[in-house]
This record gives C-alpha cells, sequence and structure tokens, in this order.
C-alpha cells in the first residue's frame, strides 16, 4: 500500500467532512491522443481504468495496408490504485505556544478567532501544497479508480464530486430542481470544474481525458 498527498479546496475539504465527496476527477498529463480498452487491440490493455487503473497512450495510424497501428506507453494513475491511500493537502495555520506546537488551524473550517484579549485576528495561512504529513487531518483510501472524458459524468457522479444540492433549487439558470433532476448537478460541477481548470488550458469544452479516483474517509486514531 501507498500513500500519497492530494490537494483539495476549502470547499472541497468541506465536502469531504460532510460526507459528500467520495470521488474527484483530475486531468491527466500529458493529454493521451487515444485512449483504447478493446482487449482484441492489446491484450496487456484489459486492466486499463479497472484493477490497475491505468491508461495506455495511444497513437493511432493507419498503414500502407488499411490496418491501425498503435504505439504507446502503459501509465499508471499518479495518484495512486485500489487500496492505496491519500493524505489530503488543505490551506492551514500551523502553531506553536512557547516553543511546543499545537493543533493547527484549517481555512476550510470558515471559523472567527481571538486572541488572549478577545480580538478577532485573522490567521497567517499557508498554501496546502506546504502542508505536512503531520498536520494533514483527512486520510482517503482508494476504492476504484478510472479513465473516461470529462463529459461523460452523469448527475450521481457530479453529486458524489461534492457539488451541493442546496445550489439547485433555488437556480435562476436551472429554472428549479425537479425540472432539471437529471442534470442538476452535472450543470454545478461544470461551473465548480472551470473555475479551477478554465485558465489551465483543461476547460469543460475542451472535455480532456481524467482520472476518475473513487475513494472512502478513513478515520486515524489521533485525527479527525
Amino acid at each position: 500500500m501507498k500513500e500519497l498527498p492530494i490537494l483539495f479546496s476549502g470547499e472541497m475539504v468541506r465536502a469531504i467532512l460532510d460526507g459528500r465527496k467520495t470521488m474527484t476527477r483530475r486531468v491527466i498529463k500529458p493529454q493521451p491522443e487515444w485512449v483504447t480498452i478493446r482487449p482484441e487491440d492489446k491484450p496487456e490493455m484489459t486492466t486499463i481504468g479497472g484493477k490497475y487503473g491505468a491508461v495506455w497512450y495511444v497513437a493511432v495510424q493507419a498503414n500502407e495496408d488499411g490496418d491501425v497501428d498503435f504505439e504507446g506507453q502503459f501509465v499508471p494513475c499518479p495518484y495512486g490504485q485500489p487500496g492505496d491511500r491519500l493524505w489530503v493537502r488543505e490551506t492551514f495555520c500551523d502553531r506553536n505556544n512557547n516553543g511546543e506546537q499545537i493543533k493547527p488551524l484549517y481555512r476550510a473550517d470558515g471559523q472567527e478567532y481571538q486572541d488572549g484579549d478577545g480580538r478577532l485576528f485573522e490567521p497567517k495561512w499557508k498554501p496546502s501544497i506546504f502542508m505536512p504529513r503531520m498536520y494533514s487531518r483527512i486520510t482517503l483510501e482508494i476504492t476504484n479508480v478510472r479513465v473516461e472524458r470529462l463529459q461523460k459524468i452523469n448527475n450521481a457522479d457530479a453529486l458524489a464530486e461534492g457539488t451541493p444540492g442546496a445550489w439547485v433549487e433555488n437556480s435562476e439558470y436551472l429554472g428549479g430542481y425537479e425540472e432539471n433532476e437529471n442534470k442538476a448537478h452535472v450543470f454545478f460541477f461544470r461551473q465548480l470544474w472551470d473555475s479551477i481548470n478554465a485558465k489551465r488550458g483543461y476547460s469543460w469544452e475542451s472535455n480532456p481525458w481524467v482520472w476518475v479516483v473513487e475513494f472512502e474517509r478513513i478515520k486515524e486514531q489521533g485525527r479527525g
């Protein structure tokens, strides 16, 4: 079993803590020219998106006889395989009291903080990328890994991505939850996705290949 770090925004940290988020989609880098899972093409490719959670980066080109030539490499999911664990990095503030390290603060908690005189103050937050393992309060165990196009996501998976149902009912864009129940969470997942990935060149419209990593939260002794 491997243990790897993974970054989540404050909103997604809250969704995990609430039990609303049980999967995450991450862009495959570099993007494959082609992905195939047909065992008749390559017998060893039958594990793609399954047990080994890997993708075959395939360049497809017809030869002079009209047959298809496959060239590429077998690349495992960088986030791990089923049974591996992920420890979550989030925005935090480490603290000490007279040289003694005490419990850190987490920005995702959205609390107000007071000093010894009762005055409100804003902690000096550190980016999630700098969080050490000892401060992580969330550990996830991977239950499944697969590969698919981003736009293949359905409403149930979009809900499992942590999209808040409360937004849906009052949405001026969708005109009400009941009418659009079959696509409401996909709509909000699309907004969330673009807010993070569009500026990086992987917008919803570009429909990139993604790793779909499903997980469950592990309660560790001494951690939240």
